[in-house]
């Protein structure tokens, strides 16, 4: 049917593709909408994704769960795991700079248990918001809880190491007896040859921490035995476990300046390494034995008068030519003076300047000696003092100017002089002519013991005669002690005048205390009679009853 005349012959096509036009663009909303309300796409990077699966392992935040994790796959380096997760729109404003996202699962450790709430559910990654204003959406994934997380107060220093270490990472840092930070991270660095820490030192105890200050390990269990006596400390129990540091300024340094973040430090293995590394100062010198140097070691003490003035660096000293040396019996012992320990302030002069004090108290007669330092151990040490007996040290001498060599004379210890001396007196006691001594000693001893003998069979027969004597004059004493005993039982038999006595007396007694009888009872009814006289009783009446 055609249209009729003056009609628009477009309309109804245009009607019919309308609604078309109208879904997709209701489609177009729909997606957009749908894009637009979910959350951003983040990668994260782990070593190791072990309990972690894609589609069901949940992120979380104060236990709250913002996102879950849709791939996993690995790395191109095959060395690494990358992690693709979906964060809820919500949450979006938490991925920043210094937002931190780590793995929680069951872990059994030296730091203790812990993601117990795990064992069922599985594991989670849990997410720490940060305080920076920068977007980020590509994180490393940690594989523990971090030590500090993005809003804790304190500084992060770094300890380096060339020593062994017994740290792992969470090992406590204490200052005097208080846990003050813990260690982050600990990785070996095989290029240098050391170990790389890196540390959180909470506030306010950063405050504590300068340029000056000196960390070091602190052993859990320490046993020392000395000439004061057995030392054993003992740490807490997370010292023993885990091991432990410390820090402090040494004695006599100033404070210092406050430092900035990540400021390096040397970790030392113990408070006496960290010391000793202060005594920058040193001159060498050799010393020249002519005796055994058994239980002397490196690191023994060099002492003046009891106070340590160097230690021995090596014992024996093999970089000298030691077979030329050996054929005159000496044993080179390389000592350093530690010039820090009693002067400060020493300039570029110094090894110069001390070469030419020592070379002085050596011409008054400065020596070295060996010393026994522990009965128990047998170590020694080395002990410095002057000799006023004109030791000869001529051919010491003769030795360090054929070797070049900066020495102190040596001298023998005491000890070997005491042994010396007893060599000496049991080889005059053997070269003595003992077997004459030896045959009078047992005649004398035969002579002695029959004279023993006479006088044991004297001494029985005095014994006897003694023994009769006094019997001899007991018997007459028995007898009239006795007989006067008779006498005196006789006097009391019945009938006798003293019984008759006796009982006279008694019948009088017995009267007498009648006749007191109604003077007692008086006075104890009116204490008063004997001075008022006795008051008259009435007679006594018979009471009717009606």
């Amino acid at each position: 049917m055609k249209p009729a005349k003056g009609q628009p012959t477009r309309t109804r096509l245009a009607t019919i593709w309308l609604i078309p036009i109208i879904a997709l663009l209701l489609g177009a909303w729909m997606i957009l909408d749908y894009m637009t309300s979910k959350g951003p796409l983040i990668t994260l990077t782990i070593e190791n994704a072990e309990g972690l699966e894609a589609g069901s392992t949940q992120i979380k935040a104060q236990s709250v769960e913002i996102g879950q994790i849709i791939s996993i796959r690995l790395n191109a380096d095959l060395r690494s795991a990358v992690v693709r997760a979906r964060i809820d729109k919500s949450a979006a404003h938490a991925l920043v700079e210094d937002t931190q996202l780590w793995v929680v699962k069951p872990r059994i450790g030296r730091s203790g248990i812990s993601g117990l709430e795990t064992l069922l559910s599985g594991a989670y990654i849990e997410l720490k918001p940060g305080t920076s204003s920068t977007e980020r959406y590509e994180f490393t994934l940690l594989d523990g809880a971090p030590i500090a997380g993005p809003d804790t107060q304190g500084t992060r220093i770094t300890l380096e190491s060339f020593d062994k270490l017994s740290v792992d990472n969470g090992t406590s840092i204490r200052y005097r007896g208080f846990e003050v930070g813990k260690v982050e991270t600990v990785r070996y660095l095989p290029e240098l040859d050391k170990v790389h820490s890196t540390a959180f030192i909470f506030a306010p105890f950063d405050e504590l921490v300068t340029d000056q200050t000196r960390f070091w390990q602190v052993p859990g269990f320490e046993v020392n035995l000395s000439t004061a006596g057995l030392n054993v400390n003992v740490e807490s129990l997370d010292a023993l476990i885990n091991g432990s540091i410390t820090f402090g300024i040494p004695t006599g340094w100033s404070r210092g300046l406050p430092i900035e973040h990540d400021h390096a430090f040397q970790l030392y293995a113990d408070q006496r390494t960290m010391a000793d590394s202060q005594l920058q100062h040193t001159v060498e010198y050799v010393l020249l034995f002519d005796q055994s140097i058994g239980g002397l070691l490196s690191g023994a003490a060099v002492n003046y008068r009891g106070i340590q003035v160097g230690e021995v660096i090596s014992a024996p000293y093999k970089a000298l030519q030691f077979e030329a040396l050996s054929d005159s019996g000496a044993i080179p012992v390389l000592i350093h003076f530690q010039l820090d320990r009693f002067e400060d302030d020493l300039d570029s002069h110094y090894t110069q300047q001390w070469h030419s004090k020592v070379a002085q108290w050596i011409d008054r007669g400065l020596r070295a000696q060996l010393e026994t330092s522990n009965l128990l151990t047998g170590a020694r040490s080395v002990e410095l003092s002057f000799d006023d007996k004109g030791t000869d040290i001529s051919r010491q001498l003769t030795l360090a100017n054929r070797f070049d060599l900066q020495i102190i004379p040596t001298i023998g210890d005491e000890l070997g002089a005491v042994a010396g001396n007893v060599n000496k007196v049991l080889e005059k006691i053997a070269n003595l002519p003992l077997d004459p001594l030896l045959q009078n000693a047992d005649a004398l001893l035969l002579s002695l013991n029959q004279t023993a003998q006479q006088l044991t069979e004297a001494s029985d027969t005095l014994d006897s005669v003694l023994t009769q004597v006094e019997q001899q004059a007991l018997i007459p004493k028995l007898q009239r002690a006795l007989s006067q005993l008779d006498q005196t039982l006789a006097g009391l038999d019945t009938g006798s005048p003293l019984y008759l006595q006796l009982e006279y007396s008694l019948q009088q007694l017995q009267g007498m205390l009648t006749e007191m009888g109604p003077l007692m009872q008086t006075l104890n009814q009116q204490p008063n009679a004997l001075i008022f006289g006795a008051e008259q009783q009435p007679d006594p009446a018979i009471e009717v009853t009606p």
